[in-house]
């Protein structure tokens, strides 16, 4: 018998990273991911986490309508057993430093996408994951 799917909600503004990521995790075997959507706004990330509880949200630290560090307890609140993890371009150790204790996972857009489904794993599996190239 085949397992629901574990979905994985974006949030990035380029449409290029959105559907390079969906056509990646869709064609790497031995996981059962399905991203469900993506959001180019805090407030339709918001709405649509809420409406869809995902199991996992993949996130860029800037969105069309700002930066989300402020929102990851409203994410929380409005799907409580979501983890979140950021994957971002933006490399500076400032970056990390301020989604540490507020989010699952924090790994560059340089990753190759079976570091990101590694990082996945670990994090449905209730640890942590840290890494950026570069540091």
């Amino acid at each position: 018998m085949q397992q629901n799917p574990i979905t994985i909600y974006c949030a990035d503004i380029f449409d290029l990273y959105y559907n390079g990521l969906q056509m990646a995790i869709k064609n790497e075997p031995n996981h059962n991911f399905k991203i469900i959507g993506n959001s180019k706004t805090i407030s339709c990330l918001i709405n649509n986490v809420s409406l869809y509880q995902p199991n996992v949200i993949l996130l860029s630290h800037q969105l069309l309508d700002g930066y989300v560090f402020k929102h990851f307890s409203h994410i929380k609140y409005v799907c409580p057993n979501v983890k979140i993890v950021m994957l971002t371009m933006a490399f500076s150790m400032k970056t990390m430093l301020k989604t540490i204790g507020k989010i699952d996972g924090f790994i560059g857009k340089d990753a190759e996408i079976n570091e990101i489904i590694h990082c996945l794993k670990l994090v449905l599996q209730g640890e942590k994951y840290f890494v950026v190239s570069g540091f």
